[in-house]
């Protein structure tokens, strides 16, 4: 056997390793402290860097702003229903959320939707996607016009007996906004009256 082996020095031997050795693994263990420590920094700063291109989206969605934060309601042209939307800023105005409801005089629901609007970076243009209470999927990409305008289109998902695809026109005044909507179907497109949400 060798008796070199740590195991069979004798207390006094073992001791004297010790306080030898002791800085020199106090030494070791503050120096992975501070690769550890710098491995995490330079973590936080790669992620801090990868998020710098969802903040240069800043600003493409301030289209939408001047419709934040309240509800508004038109009149529907049957004129016995009408739809009340509300558009709302999310995560750090990274998207742009409006739900709407179509109620009837009484105040009673009967449709519903959600629209969420976002800035596409590969593609360069603000897409968005809709979800409705009778199933309906869509999704489209809209754009702003030189007078603000914002222009949508879109491609149904839902059930073949809704509407293929959708287009619409918002323009925002100074005591409300206009939506002024057509819709294709089986090739056939059809435009409905513009409506004033105030």
């Amino acid at each position: 056997m060798d008796r070199s082996d740590s195991s069979f020095l004798s207390a006094a031997d073992h001791k004297e390793h010790i306080a030898v050795l002791g800085p020199v693994i106090l030494y070791l263990q503050l120096f992975a402290l501070v690769v550890l420590l710098g491995a995490v920094a330079s973590q936080l700063w790669a992620q801090d860097k990868q998020s710098t291109p969802a903040a240069a989206a800043e600003g493409k969605l301030d289209a939408f702003a001047p419709l934040i934060g309240r509800d508004w309601t038109a009149p529907l042209p049957n004129g016995k229903l009408t739809d009340t939307q509300r558009f709302e800023w999310m995560y750090g105005k990274k998207f742009v959320r409006n739900i709407h409801f179509v109620k009837t005089t009484k105040g009673e629901v009967v449709y519903e939707g959600e629209t969420v609007y976002a800035w596409d970076a590969r593609s360069g243009r603000i897409v968005w996607w809709y979800w409705n209470a009778s199933g309906g999927y869509l999704e489209g990409t809209a754009s702003i016009g030189a007078d603000g305008a914002i222009t949508t289109e879109g491609q149904n998902h839902g059930d073949a007996s809704q509407l293929d695809r959708t287009r619409s026109i918002i323009r925002i005044t100074a005591d409300g906004w206009t939506f002024t909507p057509s819709y294709e179907k089986d090739g056939v497109w059809k435009s409905e009256p513009s409506r004033t949400y105030r």
